[in-house]
């Protein structure tokens, strides 16, 4: 399972199911000792959770889904997660 799949798991067991999520990620090829490899892998989602009163929460989540991530776990190369996190206005 990777951070999405995490998140979004913690989050439905927690009662809040974001009003959007998107994820791109990017990594660093390196020449070490002769042979290429990813080095380091820079994940950039965005959430969007319905209103500000979720922000927090969502936040929270995020963070306990960086330590559980399989694929963060299990590889070589730094994982770093910058997490962007917006509330959807509230309809009127």
């Amino acid at each position: 399972m990777h951070h999405a799949d995490v998140f979004l798991f913690l989050a439905q067991a927690r009662g809040l199911t974001p009003a959007a999520y998107e994820s791109e990620a990017e990594g660093l090829l390196e020449n070490v000792e002769g042979k290429f490899r990813i080095t380091e892998v820079t994940v950039r989602p965005h959430i969007t959770v319905n209103g500000e009163a979720e922000l927090e929460r969502a936040r929270e989540i995020m963070e306990g889904a960086e330590g559980e991530c399989f694929i963060s776990n299990s590889v070589k190369s730094k994982v770093k997660i910058i997490a962007a996190f917006s509330g959807a206005p509230s309809p009127k």
